[in-house]
């Protein structure tokens, strides 16, 4: 089963500094709440612009484990970056497993 989602949100921080903490999949951690305990575990990076090495581009994978709240049991999930446009947006695909 297939699903699309778009998220939309304004913050009051100019737009390339809010688009530079989004394209780096670093910081996944710092956007997760705690009790899922994420953690990367593989993190492929094609960078959008030679510049900018930690912008997750098209081409890039994320796979990252959390904690199911209640169960405990830790998944893996895997993110692909399909479509990246500086500053404008991006666009991935999402996989998971046990």
């Amino acid at each position: 089963m297939r699903y699309n989602l778009r998220f939309e949100q304004w913050v009051p921080v100019p737009l390339e500094r809010t688009f530079a903490f989004f394209a780096n999949p670093n910081n996944l951690p710092r956007v997760t709440p705690p009790e899922l305990d994420l953690r990367i575990k593989s993190l492929i990076i094609v960078p959008a612009d030679p510049a900018r090495p930690t912008f997750a581009g098209t081409g890039s994978a994320v796979v990252v484990s959390f904690r199911v709240p209640i169960i405990g049991l830790r998944m893996q999930h895997v993110a692909h970056i399909t479509v990246f446009e500086m500053n404008r947006f991006f666009r991935d695909q999402h996989h998971r497993w046990l």
